[in-house]
Order: structure tokens, then C-alpha cells, then sequence
């Protein structure tokens, strides 16, 4: 009788036998790679349907871990800067003390010495605003390969091709100051003084503001016209302690008052601001115009020429690499009437950093430290609260002591009190610590950011080790009762194999 091979008689069961051993022993094996590993499968194909929240929870914690990251950068970045905004904060308010000691500059060695101590400053708060950070410059907004800020000398002395800042003031108070009077002429007709501007829409030199006093016997005519003029007339002589005031307004946008008092022949002489009571209307006259031209010369000397230095400052530090620094057309610059052509006399830029006029400071580098929330993280080196510091700090290096003790501590003095108000104030707009504020707040949000950041990353985590780790008291219990199943088949398939038709009968 012919058979079938594979079908004989026990085949079947011998097969499925073998087939549930091998079985057994690939799961034993699979749970001794878990056992040894400690995850469940090593392939996401392994995980089954549980390969979709895998991916899902990965792709959400790596997500997590950058937010994070990002956070911790953007702290570091950010305690680096407000570091450096409260050094510079600290410099300012030291100077401004210091200037409140002004007043006792009373030389022209003093004046040099005062003028090195703000080379100092003006050098340290530069090298504030350089700061950078693993190689980006943290003041120089989106340009943060770029240090922002030139080095003081090149700042004060230009570099032969491009002017610096003592060379700005030079030509701005030649301008300013003409023939010594500020633009101002005077004249005298019989007993007549007048006093007007050099020329219409002159932006150099004094302003005529106003015209007033209590000298009887004078008509006053007050300052009027295109060029303003004002005149003092005396029909007869002033009494002595009587006075001429005179408003004069000045290029950084301050005003001076001229004093002028009568006096008689044995008082003090016409240098104090006193004129010489006359004879007659007409003598009079005469020595109020002298003592009128050396007032204006007197105060040309010291308010107006620091006047010329802080416009001329600030005319610097405006000044970016897309819009050159204003500069006086000529030589000459003593009877100069306009300003050059923008660009036509190049003047060092000091800040060379991102100048978008239209872009926020702060919004110039950006970090996003959770989803839906991106903080700005960015500040620049020109934002008005600095530049303005920087102005003072650069007026005040600049200075040179020249003129003699009298001229030199005068100017010093009235400078003194301009650069004082670049310091501070919230007249003045913007203050260092509306910065130092809002970048606080930007390292508050992040941290915050950061606490929730973590127990979200804890959760993913927990969540994927449920997917990927393998319970060890389970998967040893399941090894135990596969080992313990696996001995019994191995078992029964022995005692199978060993039986005979005599035993079975049996």
C-alpha cells in the first residue's frame, strides 16, 4: 500500500508540535533580550500598535528638550546682558555725581584731569555694550556677529580718513561761536544800542529770545524781524542797580540770561556784567554796548562752546552706518551757514550694529521657549537711553582744558551741567532701566517656561518608558511560566517519541 510523505499517520501532530517549540523558545529568547535590554522591542515594529503613541511622545519630548534649551540660552544670554546694562547704570550714576562736584573745577589742569577720568568711563561703558556671548555680540541686535561699538580713540580722534568727535566740536564751535559773540552783532546809533542775529535762518550761534529790564528813561524793543533784532534806547541816564536782561537761546536747545547792571565809576568794572554810568544818555550808551560785547563774548566762550560740544555729541551718536553724522560745510566754519552735504565729510560711525529704524530693539533676536511663546531677547547699543549716555560720557572725554583757567573751567562747568542730563531722568524718554525691565521680564517668562517644561518632559518620559520598558517582576514571572511550559512540551514530546504499538496497547 502506497503512503503520502508528510501525511502518514502522527505527522500532523509532530509538526504542530515542533512548530509550538519553536515558538516557545523564540518568545523565551525574545524575553531574555527584554530582560537583558530592558525595552520591549528594538525596532518600532516590534511595539506593535503602540509604534503610533511612540513616535507621537518622541517627537514631543525632543520638541520639549529644545524649548528647554532654549531657555536655559536665553537666560544666560539675558543675566549677561542686564549684567552689563547695571555696570553701565553704575556708571552713569558716578559721573553724575562726580559733575555735581563741577563747580569746583576751578583750572585748566583740573579740567584735564576731569576730562581723563571720562576717557575712562566713556572706555568702560563701551566695553559694556560689546559684551558677546559664545561669539554674538548681545548689543548689536540682529548684526550680532558685529561688536557694536568702535574703541574709544577712534571715537574722540577719527582715523585720519573720517573725523572724530573732538574734530566735530572744533568745527561746530567755530560755527557757533563766529567773531566770539555767537552770530550776534551789536551797533551803537547815538545813544542806541542794537543787537541782532548775523543772518535769517542761521542755525548757528545765539538766538535772540527775549529783551527786558528796569532801566528809566529806555525803550526796549524786544526781538523781532527776520533777522531777529532788539534795540535798548536811552533818553537818560539808568540809576544805578538798574538792569537789562537779555534771553539768549542756544544750538542744544538751553537758555542763558544776560544780566547787565548800572554802576557808578568807583564799582566794579564792566567783566562782572555791569556798565559804566555815563554823562549823559549817549556815554551811557557807549559803555553798555562794551559791556554787552564782552558779556557775549564772555559767554560764547564757556556756555555756547559747550553748548557746540554736546550738539555736536549728539549729532556723533545719532549717527549710524546708514545715516552719516551731520557736519558743517567748509573751511571756514566761523562764518559758516549750512551744513555739508550728508555723507560729503565722512565722521567715524560709533555704532556699527543692525540700525533698522523700523525694527523694535528687543525684537531683533528672538527665542521661543514654549509653544506660542517667543520673547524678545534683543538690544542695541543706539537705543536712546544709551546713545544719550554715551553722548555724555563722550563730551566729557573730549574736553581739552584749552583757553586759559578762567575760559576752560567756565566751559567745563556749563558742560558739566548739559552732560548731567544725558544721564538720567524720565524727561528724558527712555531710561537704562525700562531695558534692564523688560529683559528681566523676558528672563521671568523663561524661567516659568522652564518649571513647566520639566514636568511636561517628566510626563513624556514616564509615558514612553511605559511603551518601551518592560515590567521586571512581569517579564520574569513570564519567563518562569514559559521556562516551566516549555520543560513539560519538551516532556511530553520525549515520552511521545519513545512510544510503540506494544506500549500504547498497553
Amino acid at each position: 500500500m502506497s503512503r503520502i510523505p508528510g501525511l502518514s499517520s502522527g505527522a500532523y501532530a509532530s509538526q504542530f508540535q515542533a512548530a509550538r517549540l519553536f515558538d516557545m523558545r523564540a518568545e523565551l529568547a525574545d524575553l531574555n533580550r527584554q530582560l537583558a535590554t530592558g525595552r520591549r522591542a528594538e525596532t518600532l515594529a516590534g511595539l506593535g500598535a503602540n509604534r503610533t503613541g511612540m513616535l507621537d511622545l518622541s517627537a514631543r519630548s525632543a520638541e520639549t528638550q529644545a524649548f528647554s534649551a532654549a531657555a536655559l540660552r536665553g537666560r544666560q544670554r539675558l543675566s549677561l546682558m542686564t549684567g552689563a546694562l547695571e555696570h553701565f547704570a553704575t556708571l552713569t550714576q558716578r559721573t553724575r555725581s562726580d559733575l555735581t562736584l563741577a563747580s569746583g573745577v576751578t583750572t585748566a589742569s583740573a579740567v584735564s584731569m576731569a576730562a581723563s577720568v571720562g576717557q575712562g568711563r566713556l572706555g568702560e561703558a563701551l566695553e559694556q555694550l560689546n559684551t558677546d556671548f559664545d561669539g554674538q555680540f548681545l548689543f548689536a541686535g540682529r548684526a550680532s556677529a558685529t561688536r557694536p561699538a568702535i574703541e574709544p580713540r577712534l571715537l574722540l580722534d577719527g582715523d585720519g580718513a573720517r573725523a572724530g568727535l573732538r574734530t566735530l566740536i572744533d568745527e561746530r564751535r567755530q560755527a557757533d561761536l563766529g567773531d566770539g559773540k555767537g552770530r550776534l552783532a551789536t551797533g551803537l546809533a547815538g545813544s542806541t544800542v542794537s543787537l541782532s542775529e548775523e543772518s535769517a535762518g542761521l542755525p548757528f550761534g545765539f538766538k535772540l529770545a527775549g529783551l527786558n529790564g528796569s532801566l528809566s528813561g529806555a525803550t526796549l524793543a524786544a526781538p523781532a524781524g527776520v533777522p531777529a533784532a532788539a534795540s535798548i534806547a536811552l533818553t537818560t541816564v539808568p540809576a544805578v542797580g538798574e538792569r537789562i536782561l537779555i534771553d539768549l537761546d542756544l544750538p542744544d536747545g538751553s537758555r542763558e540770561t544776560l544780566t547787565l547792571t548800572a554802576r557808578n565809576s568807583g564799582a566794579a568794572g564792566a567783566e562782572d556784567g555791569s556798565f559804566l554810568i555815563g554823562a549823559d544818555a549817549t556815554a551811557t550808551a557807549a559803555n553798555l554796548k562794551t559791556a554787552l560785547d564782552l558779556a557775549l563774548t564772555g559767554r560764547a566762550a564757556t556756555a555756547l562752546a559747550a553748548s557746540s560740544a554736546m550738539v555736536a555729541a549728539d549729532d556723533l551718536t545719532s549717527a549710524s552706518v546708514s545715516v552719516p553724522a551731520r557736519r558743517i560745510a567748509g573751511p571756514p566754519f566761523a562764518t559758516a551757514s549750512a551744513y555739508a552735504a550728508a555723507g560729503s565729510r565722512p565722521a567715524v560711525t560709533w555704532y556699527v550694529g543692525d540700525d533698522d529704524a523700523a525694527g523694535a530693539a528687543r525684537s531683533s533676536q528672538t527665542a521661543t521657549v514654549d509653544r506660542g511663546l517667543t520673547l524678545g531677547t534683543g538690544a542695541r547699543a543706539d537705543e536712546p537711553a544709551l546713545r544719550r549716555a554715551v553722548a555724555g560720557f563722550a563730551v566729557l572725554a573730549a574736553e581739552t582744558g584749552a583757553g586759559g583757567d578762567a575760559v576752560a573751567s567756565g566751559r567745563y562747568r556749563a558742560l558739566a551741567a548739559r552732560a548731567s542730563a544725558r544721564f538720567s531722568g524720565p524727561q528724558q524718554g527712555q531710561e537704562i532701566r525700562d531695558i534692564t525691565t523688560e529683559l528681566t521680564y523676558a528672563a521671568g517668562a523663561m524661567g516659568l517656561a522652564k518649571e513647566r517644561l520639566a514636568s511636561r518632559q517628566a510626563f513624556y518620559e514616564e509615558a514612553l518608558a511605559d511603551i518601551q520598558t518592560p515590567s521586571m517582576e512581569e517579564l520574569s514571572a513570564a519567563i518562569l511560566g514559559l521556562q516551566t511550559r516549555l520543560q513539560a512540551s519538551y516532556q511530553t514530546t520525549a515520552s511521545i517519541a519513545r512510544l510503540n504499538l506494544a506500549d500504547y496497547l498497553r
